[in-house]
């Protein structure tokens, strides 16, 4: 262990072995979706729906464990103890899209199968069922969401990554069209999940 005065010191300084900062750019985010459910029938291929979605995922944020406060107060002064652990939450990502409009097309249909809206003349000419999803919903409509860093180099993945579970989009996101801007269409989608977990070289830690 280095002294408090090496510490002082950069170049004395333990910090000069750790390795490079990692940064906020060089990431990827997996969507891994069951097979032989009713989403991967509607994607159809889904190892290119996924690698897709992955190419055009523009910003994401890690998920949140989050603990709650149980408190109480014994003559005049306040304690905090933990109380329940929340591990559900929502992530937004941000995608680019392109004038396939592929993304709007994505998850418009996902949307649907989850609740589909259909007016009533597209219910009679094109046999559109309107509703919500049957079945097992956790299996049959959700996805995985794994989020990976790389190095500087962009060669080697880093050994950390969150993979969030349940997930299915909640937000289509709000597109702006103005004709007074210059700039790309880039929808923000809400996904709920029901957990996450940390793995380190793909092995689940705890």
């Amino acid at each position: 262990m280095a002294t408090e005065e090496q510490n002082r010191n950069l170049w004395t300084s333990p910090i000069l072995g750790y390795p490079d900062l990692a940064k906020n750019f060089l990431f990827q985010t997996v969507f891994q979706f069951n097979s032989g459910t009713p989403l991967a029938a509607l994607f159809g291929d889904i190892d290119t729906v996924a690698e897709m979605l992955m190419l055009r995922a523009r910003s994401i944020s890690a998920p949140q464990k989050k603990t709650e406060l149980i408190t109480t107060h014994y003559m005049g002064a306040k304690r905090n103890y933990p109380g329940r652990t929340n591990v559900d939450g929502q992530v937004s990502i941000k995608f680019d899209e392109f004038q396939d409009f592929n993304i709007a097309k994505i998850f418009y249909e996902w949307q649907n199968l989850i609740y589909n809206h259909a007016w009533p003349g597209a219910q009679a000419s094109r046999s559109i069922a309107a509703g919500g999803a049957v079945g097992d919903f956790i299996a049959l409509y959700t996805a995985q969401i794994t989020i990976t860093c790389y190095d500087s180099a962009l060669r080697t993945k880093l050994p950390y990554s969150w993979k969030l579970y349940d997930c299915f989009p909640t937000d289509n996101g709000q597109i702006e069209l103005n004709a007074e801007a210059g700039d790309k269409i880039a929808p923000s989608i809400t996904f709920d999940y029901n957990t996450w977990e940390l793995y380190y070289n793909n092995t689940r830690i705890g």
